[in-house]
């Protein structure tokens, strides 16, 4: 029986080894030394994924080897940089962060592990099938290295060889979070990452396919315009030397370091400097649900949460047999005239909006569709009529800004177009068709509405890449979006905090220095709503230290408008499927009260850890102290309070942690300017009232 084949994740179709790219995994009859990985073929062709574009920001490379009955990945990442870049101890589940994803697969399934040069290792697909993995590494200045080993036989399963892939994360850097595949032939820009076939043979070279010349040169131009971009943002900072590649790749890296908050043992809020002022950056996907309307009516918790915009994308899902904001409900027969309001059923988004707006939030209106799982696509599906379908978006701006239609005169500001267009389950046709419907829908709707602002597309990620594409079709029809989106799940909290920073550098390096940038989806995850654990821990204590400290930290960067998935019921959501309130409700609400309460900021200094603190005070004189950390073993947090103005006292101080999962009165004392606050070990969020 043939067992030389591995089965594709979607598609299930059976892969045989012999339509892979070789790559050779040396024989040894001793464990592996430095001596041995520096004769050992390395693997260097690591693309930007989603291009052909070699790795700019690092030289990385990985090798094979197996000896003594076990199997060695070696994966190094040069950073070429003054500092060490973070790493976990460990891992919960799935994250970004500074690391490498090592896979094989064979006839009995795909292992997946990622892994750090701290011996952190979470498992993915069949990858706890596997026993006795062992990792262990090196981090310094300058890169790290990762050395990951498990048994031959587990994976090679009595057969000389197996198909592998390698990706790694280089996370602290100018472009933010990328990842970096190893490209095994040509045509991985377009079909997306695939596996090669590592063989174990003592004298076998490298197929061409993995030589670095096959692919396109990093762009270092690029990379040097990004990093001279942040130091002009940060001008407190002095841009490094980038006279060579490795200087900018250090520089890459070392100006991420440099952006990073400088910790103390306890953060101290500083009453006699001013700094600047709280922006609304914090809004939400989803208005209050309607469809339940009448027996769970949401409209005043909703009010609470404080959001400053709402994005409506997926509202249909969140409100079963309504027929709501997407294109398709709104105008459902795609052959009728698209200037005749009577074509348009807009009752109902009508309601949905006007109730939105009347909890508080503006509405961010993303034209396209919902996401659809479906096996047969109904809805998320590009238009048959590109033109028709731009004058039916034109419909809809005019029905809610210029009355057209009995309609309304809202001044809606903001108009995404689509979602996650790179995705199957959003749009069924090229990449290079949506973008040239983007550009039509966006010209069309510049030139009747000149006041709104145009962007999008909700991608995925912040793919450098598609969003080079979508650049260079705009720049070739004389059009300049008003903002770009992208989403990002992640329980990265810098990581996350840096992604603005490096969406400013790539727009800018773009020549777009007026295109405002724009995260619409985003959440804290680790395990991911497969499961009751994953669902829970998306809407603990856990969920809400971590979203209060993120938006928190975007105060400090160039971020224009943040979107939180979801202010809902479903998993993503901040209530629970009987509209229940959770602690990210309560995390959510205290940031809400923070950016629309208190916007006169206060000079803080951030305490030690994954942890935020964000100070603001009013009109009255007023100030409240959000105090966010994540998941530390300390019972008790101190808060130096620097400079009080005289006559000013603590009024008050709330906690949410695992013992308080509704914020209640905390246990705390002040002695001389330590503000000191009991919470039980694990996530809190602390709220001072001064």
């Amino acid at each position: 029986m043939d067992n030389r084949y591995y089965t594709e994740l979607q598609g299930g179709a059976k892969v045989s080894f012999d339509s892979l790219a070789e790559f050779p995994c040396r024989p040894l009859d001793h464990v592996p030394t430095d001596e041995d990985w520096a004769k050992v073929p390395a693997v260097t062709s690591f693309c930007l994924r989603g291009s052909l574009a070699r790795a700019s920001t690092s030289d990385i490379s990985a090798q094979y080897a197996v000896a003594q009955g076990r199997l060695y990945v070696r994966c190094v990442c040069r950073t070429h940089s003054k500092a060490t870049v973070p790493m976990r101890g460990a891992f919960s589940g799935w994250c970004f962060d500074n690391s490498a994803e090592i896979k094989f697969a064979n006839c009995q399934g795909v292992y997946h592990f990622q892994v750090n040069a701290n011996g952190a290792i979470s498992r993915f697909r069949q990858g706890d099938r596997i026993q006795d993995v062992q990792v262990s590494g090196q981090n310094g200045p300058g890169g790290w290295t990762v050395l990951f080993s498990a048994p031959q036989e587990q994976i090679f399963l009595g057969l000389t060889e197996a198909a592998f892939q390698v990706t790694a994360y280089d996370m602290d850097t100018v472009m933010g979070a990328q990842y970096f595949d190893c490209c095994v032939k040509k045509g991985c820009f377009d079909e997306g990452v695939v596996f090669g076939r590592l063989v174990i043979t003592a004298t076998g070279e490298p197929s061409p396919a993995f030589l670095p010349e096959a692919y396109v040169a990093p762009d270092m131009k690029r990379l040097k315009q990004m990093t001279e971009s942040v130091c002009r943002h940060y001008p407190q900072y002095t841009c490094p030397a980038m006279d060579t590649d490795e200087q900018i790749r250090g520089a890459a890296h070392d100006v991420g370091m440099m952006l990073k908050p400088v910790r103390q043992a306890h953060p101290t809020v500083d009453f006699a400097q001013p700094d600047g002022t709280i922006r609304r950056l914090y809004g939400v996907n989803l208005g209050p649900e309607i469809a339940h309307q009448g027996i769970h009516n949401l409209n005043a918790l909703y009010r609470k949460l404080g959001a400053s915009s709402m994005r409506p994308h997926d509202a249909v899902l969140s409100n079963p047999g309504s027929r709501i904001v997407d294109t398709i409900f709104v105008f459902p027969l795609e052959h009728l005239d698209p200037h005749d309001p009577a074509n348009y059923y807009f009752d109902q988004t009508d309601y949905y909006l006007q109730n939105t707006l009347e909890q508080g939030p503006e509405i961010y209106y993303r034209l396209g569709v919902s996401i659809d799982h479906a096996k047969k696509k109904f809805t998320a599906r590009a238009p048959r009529d590109f033109q028709h379908y731009a004058e039916v978006c034109a419909g809809i701006v005019r029905h809610y800004n210029c009355g057209w239609g009995n309609g309304f005169h809202w001044n809606i500001k903001y108009w995404e177009f689509w979602n996650e267009p790179e995705s199957l389950q959003m749009w069924d046709k090229s990449m290079e068709e949506f973008f040239d419907l983007f550009i039509l829908v966006g010209k069309r709707l510049k030139a009747e509405f000149p006041d709104i602002k145009f962007g999008g597309p909700g991608a995925m990620s912040l793919s450098m890449p598609l969003f080079l594409r979508l650049a260079e079709r705009c720049k070739a029809s004389g059009f300049v979006p008003d903002f770009i989106s992208w989403h990002q799940y992640s329980s990265n909290m810098e990581g996350l905090r840096f992604q603005p920073i490096a969406a400013r550098a790539f727009v800018d390096s773009l020549g777009w220095d007026r295109t405002e940038i724009h995260l619409t989806e985003w959440h804290y995850i680790t395990k991911g709503p497969g499961s009751n654990e994953g669902i829970a821990e998306m809407r603990g204590v856990d969920s809400a230290a971590f979203t209060a400290a993120v938006i928190a930290g975007w105060q400090d960067t160039p971020m224009d408008l943040s979107h939180f998935y979801t202010a809902g019921k479903e998993s993503y959501g901040c209530f629970d499927r009987f509209s229940r309130t959770t602690p990210l409700y309560y995390g959510m609400c205290a940031v809400g009260e923070l950016q629309n309460k208190y916007n006169k900021r206060i000079k803080c200094s951030q305490g030690p850890g994954e942890s935020y603190c964000i100070a603001g005070q009013n009109d009255s004189g007023e100030s409240l102290i959000l105090y966010s950390v994540l998941k530390t073993p300390e019972q008790t947090l101190t808060i130096e309070l620097a400079n009080l103005p005289s006559g000013a006292t603590v009024k008050s101080v709330d906690i949410l942690d695992e013992s308080h999962p509704v914020p209640e009165k905390a246990t705390w004392t002040l002695e001389g300017n330590a503000l000191q606050v009991s919470k039980t070990p694990g996530s809190a969020l602390v709220l001072v009232y001064l």
